[in-house]
């Protein structure tokens, strides 16, 4: 009888690597644009690794992301810690964090609550203020004897405290999250519809209410005419 190695049906296991790599990923380095005024995008960043590197965000509000610099829109609920691990291949980071501050924006003009002051005809006073959702829209709707005035935010999402911008191309389905579109018509024996065209609408939560402040918007009528600017503050009761 004669003795035989082993053959390619009884393969010889590869003995372990008597000498791996050491992984050598450090804490990721992260820097932010903190402090963030609500309503405008907080900007998280950090080195570029490598093509094989995988980068893994969590943070407030049930934030995650792949991406190796995301963003997410600034509000009350995103402020707080967010945490970064790379991964390369097998090899994992430590974990890299850091605290971002959102501060809520105040505005420049403090109009009676439920009512709008208009540059070309009388004050609107509004006696119902409601907020509703309509065709996956968020609005909020105030209605008196001598106009009406509507807030049409981009989805049916519950509208952080923070800066809106008036869409200029109102209506549109297309509006970007933090872009409002607001229309006024107004009472009496004629009425007539007007919107928005620029300006900025601050948005805070007053009791656990959506209240909605606008100052010195810039309003055009349907055939572009009939310019003026109003100033209001609504909030809802429900």
């Amino acid at each position: 009888m004669s003795c035989s190695s082993n053959n390619d049906n009884n393969p010889v296991a590869p003995l372990p690597n008597p000498n791996p790599q050491p992984c050598t990923l450090g804490t990721p380095t992260i820097s932010s644009n903190s402090p963030v005024t609500a309503g405008n995008y907080i900007q998280l960043q950090t080195p570029f690794v490598s093509t094989m590197a995988e980068y893994h965000w969590t943070g407030p509000n049930g934030f995650v992301s792949s991406e190796q610099n995301p963003s997410v829109v600034a509000s009350t609920a995103s402020a707080g810690m967010y945490s970064l691990v790379v991964n390369e291949g097998s090899c994992a980071s430590p974990t890299g964090s850091t605290t971002i501050i959102v501060t809520t924006p105040t505005a420049p003009c403090n109009p009676t609550n439920n009512t709008a002051t208009n540059s070309v005809f009388p004050t609107m006073t509004f006696n119902s203020v409601l907020h509703s959702i309509n065709q996956d829209q968020y609005e909020i709707n105030a209605n008196g004897s001598n106009g009406d005035l509507t807030i049409v935010f981009a989805n049916a999402n519950l509208p952080t405290a923070g800066v809106y911008e008036v869409c200029p191309n109102c209506p549109t389905s297309f509006m970007n999250p933090n872009q409002v579109c607001i229309s006024i018509v107004t009472g009496g024996t004629f009425s007539y519809y007007y919107r928005a065209s620029a300006g900025s609408v601050y948005v805070s939560y007053v009791g656990g209410k959506i209240s909605a402040t606008y100052c010195s918007v810039a309003f055009t009528g349907p055939d572009g005419g009939a310019n003026f600017t109003s100033s209001a503050k609504v909030t809802a009761s429900n």
